[in-house]
């Protein structure tokens, strides 16, 4: 990976802590998030002007901030079309800050709610339900009776939540996110969630060059009868689904909703990143784009919980006892992000 790539991954992770961190004023009768809104989309330029002109920017710290914004307009200019995995030219980014920077700048990265999104480490991957990649795939006529073993074995865990109580969507949501094997597919309301799992690699995920962002108009796959939306109303006890902001598509046209044409206009896109770049890595907490713990502690503790699961060795039995019961503790708070570090990162849920 060349210097300057090493180099501009540095300074669009620099422009992006700015201009996340920026609380635009008040123009005219244009509030400031109204304000920061057109002005990285590039349509505030008159808003910019305005601004400078009362001089409202002027001290050394705006001048970062016109830096900053003015590195928006380089981005797509530093972008290249390629054959992404889909035997079609697609638009990759240098980096996972230029990609999200990108997605300010056109469309972007909330859409009020209109909008959902789904990371994948490898960019080859396709939108196709877990359930589906199960090699030998279960029977359909069993699908309900390992939904149920599924619930029975969460229920047998954490004795302290009914899920009997639950609908069987919301049963479907809760075993998809956690176990997964069902015909639902994880996306998020949050694309710097949709961030972090594009990358973030499974030990047992292979490497790839690139990785994606599937950003989704909820319009365009409902109007277009592609999938639908669902988004369960889920007990608080289900922390780390809402925490990642979790919602599911059920996908009613499997080939349709792969064909690259799909996201080539409109608000459904698919956004690549190469990678490779020791900044390449996007925890949403540690940027302040969630709350609680970075990336780092979060491996660290997945690390801990990990080793656990080891065989235990004759010669370490009190240290096995000791990491024994910290899994234990940490099974005790259901849906935390200790609790399944392979689940977590897993392109497969």
């Amino acid at each position: 990976m060349s210097a300057y790539l090493e180099s501009r991954a540095g300074l669009a992770k620099a422009v992006f802590l700015k201009i996340i961190s920026w609380s635009a004023p008040r123009c005219g009768n244009i509030d400031g998030s109204a304000v920061k809104a057109s002005i990285i989309g590039g349509s505030g330029k008159f808003l910019l002007k305005s601004l400078l002109a009362d001089g409202v920017l002027k001290s050394p710290e705006d001048d970062a901030l016109l830096d900053a914004i003015a590195y928006l307009d380089t981005v797509f200019d530093n972008s290249e079309l390629r054959d992404a995995g889909h035997g079609v030219q697609e638009r990759v980014f240098a980096n996972v800050f230029d990609m999200l920077l990108a997605a300010m700048h056109v469309g972007g990265i909330d859409g009020g709610g209109s909008l959902i999104f789904r990371g994948h480490y490898d960019s080859r991957w396709r939108l196709v339900p877990s359930y589906y990649r199960a090699d030998p795939r279960p029977a359909d006529h069993l699908r309900y009776t390992i939904l149920k073993g599924r619930i029975a074995y969460l229920q047998k865990i954490h004795q302290n939540i009914d899920f009997g109580c639950l609908s069987e969507l919301q049963q479907e949501a809760v075993v998809q996110h956690y176990l997964s094997g069902t015909e639902l597919v994880d996306f998020t309301t949050s694309m710097y969630v949709a961030a972090f799992f594009t990358t973030t690699r499974a030990e047992s995920t292979p490497k790839a060059e690139m990785g994606a962002i599937y950003r989704i108009s909820r319009r365009d796959i409902t109007e277009l009868m592609l999938a639908t939306v669902e988004s369960p109303e889920l007990p608080p006890e289900f922390r780390r689904i809402h925490r990642q902001q979790g919602v599911f598509i059920r996908i009613q046209f499997h080939q349709a909703i792969n064909d690259p044409g799909l996201f080539t206009g409109g608000h459904s896109t698919i956004l690549k990143l190469r990678r490779n770049l020791s900044v390449m890595s996007f925890g949403y907490r540690a940027h302040g784009c969630c709350p609680r713990n970075s990336r780092e502690t979060l491996r660290t503790r997945s690390s801990k919980i990990s080793a656990c699961r080891r065989p235990r060795t004759a010669a370490m039995p009190q240290r096995a006892a000791v990491l024994r019961s910290k899994a234990a503790a940490a099974r005790d708070e259901f849906a935390t992000d200790e609790q399944a570090p392979a689940l977590w990162a897993n392109h497969g849920s």
